[in-house]
């Protein structure tokens, strides 16, 4: 990962620690260090924990043929009847090869697919709250700029280039957790799953995921430390698949109301020195 401060500055001076509402203002240098950045790490894992279970290289589109239960050895064209084509079938290929790695058999696949549906899902609201955190510790970093710039220890101009910095640090964390929220891959295996062993709870994954609305907006926070999300209720989903769907869509509406809240945030602040 290339920090923003080693692509923006060569030298850099710490902003407040505020990852936990904390932190002291530095020296009057007007410099960037990006105290928040860590906070993606969970992220980047999981992603690369996700790819691991359906392989780097699946191959979308219409591949007709590629049939799951053929890689646990059952009697493919019985057991799948055409089910497993289009875009799902590379990824429920791919993920029905790494869970007979993990001792499926065919009767026990869609187990297995509902066991990562429902882990994926406790991930999410996992990442939802660490998500939260980076969204305190981004505003914090703006109303830190603004403590300074008002104090005269920077400049306006200083101030302005130290926001645009956190605004590209905030679509930076966006991105980063597209990556896990916008990544479909497993979803479209474990939809595979379900049409080889129980069709009616794959369309009930499918109605499930085409309805369902996370209830996320952007509030105003009250104190340092805090986020300015409102994430609402857990995700609902009528099957493990489902719910494993819909958390990651909850997730990418919490990402977007933090870019928002920041922006927001930075759309209102006052750098102006009293006189």
């Amino acid at each position: 990962m290339v920090t923003l401060c080693a692509m923006a500055l060569a030298a850099c001076e710490p902003l407040p620690n505020t990852a936990n509402g904390s932190g002291t203002v530095s020296a009057t240098k007007a410099s960037f260090n990006d105290t928040c950045a860590p906070l993606r790490a969970p992220f980047q894992k999981i992603r690369a924990d996700r790819d691991k279970i359906i392989g780097q290289n699946v191959v979308g589109g219409a591949i007709a043929g590629a049939l799951l239960v053929a890689a646990l050895g059952g009697n493919a064209e019985d057991a799948m009847k055409g089910a497993l084509v289009g875009g799902l079938a590379g990824a429920a290929r791919a993920y029905a090869e790494n869970a007979k790695s993990r001792g499926a058999t065919e009767n026990s696949l869609a187990k297995f697919a509902n066991a990562d549906a429902r882990r994926e899902a406790a991930q999410n609201d996992e990442l939802v709250s660490t998500l939260l955190r980076m969204n305190a510790c981004r505003l914090d970093q703006v109303e830190a700029i603004g403590v300074r710039a008002r104090k005269g220890e920077i400049s306006r101009g200083e101030a302005q280039s130290l926001l645009d910095q956190v605004r590209r640090a905030t679509l930076q964390d966006n991105r980063v957790v597209n990556s896990v929220a916008g990544n479909r891959r497993t979803y479209d295996a474990y939809v595979g799953v379900l049409n080889a062993n129980d069709v009616a709870a794959a369309n009930r994954t499918r109605e499930s995921v085409a309805t369902y609305k996370p209830d996320v907006s952007k509030v105003t926070r009250t104190s340092r430390g805090q986020a300015a999300i409102s994430t609402g209720g857990r995700a609902s989903g009528a099957t493990d698949v489902a719910l494993a769907r819909n958390s990651a869509v909850r997730l990418d509406a919490v990402s977007d109301a933090h870019v928002e809240s920041v922006e927001a945030l930075i759309g209102n602040l006052d750098l102006t020195t009293p006189t």
